[in-house]
């Protein structure tokens, strides 16, 4: 097992006769295009022998190199810093995770790839999982469970109900002297369906987990009884062929994340409470995954944003060819166009980067984008808009400042740039 104790970082490690295959593992968006997760690159020392080099991205995960040696990155920003307090992290930004937020740009998983052995306290995907499932199913449960009509098969006595099956009242009833009874199949209405079904098994699961993770179970136990409660007259006896299967009602959005969510948490835990019951080890076995930090840590600054101006700000407004700035700051003091980068460079540089600066300089130039930060077009050519950037600082404070635009990037007008802490382990 090689561990990389934080993520953007590059580590050479000895390669005891073994020969590395130089390759680029990357994380797969929606867009179709690949962003770096890992590269392993094969060197010489200065005596001639073969050492391995390890170039980390922005991502955190686990993931194979070779068939015998797995690599561990975890979320750690700076050298010198504390690790992140994961746990916190998620739970703080639980509120605004939505369907409008889709899993497959936040984390990458490899069913399909053996699963990795490694500590518990570095397991970062079932949190992940969990923290985001929750939400999903809260905003369901906030609507109202869905209600539909299923097929019931019951053994009912002295009646007849829908239509009798006939092998089984012959097996159960009729060859075992029952003659009074009829097995029968029909159509009843209500919260007892197999999406509800899948959804509840997930929670029985989660559940398990988390009463294995006291401080876990203290920020999420809540959220959990409050989902389990709405599930109360739901069967949680659902086939697992069925689940791996199962296709839901494009009528029901709000369901659509919340199954997938569903899919990837049993098969993770295997489907299977007992599993999770049984373990009384400090070792876990994960599927290879990817976590999307830069996306994670927008999320945070998100609810770190909707907690200090609320409706103020809007997430990802949709702008001229394409364009989706993170965030709209809308006041009746402040008109702002903020990015939230995750790149610790900022707290050295004046500047910044060039990319990023022409980047948010394209969003202040979009009439579309101005419009929605509510900017006649008077206002829109009196001056340039204010641009910020919050950049991640485990030496700044994690609350946002009532004055967001303390601090101007050199040599530009009405750029700001802002630094935010993320939760660290004591």
């Amino acid at each position: 097992m090689i561990i990389l104790s934080h993520e953007h970082a590059k580590q050479r490690i000895a390669s005891n006769g073994h020969v590395f295959k130089e390759q680029e593992i990357a994380f797969h968006n929606e867009e179709g295009a690949d962003v770096l997760c890992l590269k392993v690159a094969q060197n010489k020392d200065v005596h001639g022998e073969n050492t391995c080099s390890l170039t980390t991205g922005y991502y955190v995960g686990v993931d194979w190199i070779d068939e015998q040696h797995a690599v561990v990155v975890a979320p750690k920003i700076n050298e010198d810093a504390a690790h992140t307090d994961y746990i916190t992290l998620l739970t703080s930004c639980m509120h605004v995770f939505s369907n409008d937020i889709k899993h497959t740009d936040l984390f990458e998983i490899k069913f399909d790839s053996p699963y990795v052995q490694i500590e518990k306290h570095q397991d970062l995907l079932s949190p992940l999982l969990i923290a985001y499932f929750l939400q999903l199913v809260k905003a369901i449960v906030k609507k109202g469970i869905r209600k539909s009509y299923y097929k019931v098969e019951n053994n009912l006595r002295s009646r007849i109900k829908g239509k009798i099956l006939i092998p089984k009242t012959l097996k159960k009833n009729v060859f075992k002297g029952e003659a009074l009874k009829n097995y029968c199949a029909y159509d009843e209405f209500g919260p007892n369906n197999t999406e509800n079904q899948i959804l509840k098994k997930t929670l029985l699961i989660i559940r398990r987990f988390i009463s294995g993770f006291p401080l876990f179970n203290q920020q999420l136990g809540s959220s959990l009884n409050l989902c389990l409660s709405a599930f109360e007259q739901v069967d949680s006896d659902v086939d697992v062929k069925g689940i791996a299967s199962f296709k839901h009602n494009p009528l029901f959005k709000e369901y659509g994340q919340a199954l997938e969510l569903s899919k990837l948490i049993l098969a993770r835990f295997g489907y299977n409470e007992a599993i999770i019951t049984g373990r009384k080890t400090d070792k876990v076995a994960v599927p290879p995954y990817w976590i999307n930090m830069p996306m994670l840590f927008e999320l945070y600054v998100l609810a770190k944003l909707k907690q200090q101006y609320g409706n103020a700000v809007n997430f990802q407004a949709l702008g001229s060819f394409g364009w989706r700035p993170d965030f709209l700051l809308a006041t009746e003091q402040q008109k702002i166009i903020i990015d939230a980068k995750y790149k610790p460079r900022y707290q050295a540089e004046s500047k910044g980067s060039a990319d990023d600066i022409r980047q948010i300089s394209g969003y202040a130039r979009d009439s579309k984008i101005l419009k929605q930060l509510d900017l006649n077009e008077d206002e829109q050519q009196r001056k340039p808009v204010d641009c910020l950037i919050i950049y991640i600082d485990q030496s700044a404070s994690e609350a946002l400042p009532d004055d967001l635009l303390q601090t101007k990037i050199n040599g530009l007008v009405n750029f700001y740039k802002l630094p935010i802490r993320l939760p660290t382990i004591d």
